[in-house]
């Protein structure tokens, strides 16, 4: 029988083998190109709009999300310079981003 994994208070044993890890780069990349395969540029700016829409509306979770992609954590936060609008730069990274996975899985 084998070794067991937790001590009798429920903590790891010593010499405990761990979990499996994390997900190879390849399997995030199938995650990747399924969404993608969904959910297409134009739907993904359809649902920013609406999630535009609710965060103006008042909805918190929606004002959150949007936050969480155009500012990101307090820390990290970069000013953009006056007169950028933070909503079409975040929709044009995304489009670079595709185009350079479709380029690196020759999918151009």
């Amino acid at each position: 029988m084998s070794q067991p994994t937790r001590d009798a208070n429920g903590r790891f044993s010593i010499g405990n083998p761990g979990g499996p890890g994390r997900k190879s780069r390849e399997v995030e990349r199938e995650y990747l190109q399924t969404m993608e395969s969904i959910v297409s540029g134009e739907a993904w700016e359809s649902i920013v709009q609406k999630a535009t829409s609710d965060a103006i509306g008042g909805d918190a979770k929606a004002r959150q999300w949007l936050s969480s992609y155009l500012l990101g954590m307090p820390i990290s936060r970069v000013e953009e310079p006056e007169g950028t609008d933070p909503m079409t730069e975040m929709i044009e990274r995304w489009r670079q981003a595709k185009l350079v996975m479709a380029q690196e899985l020759g999918e151009e």
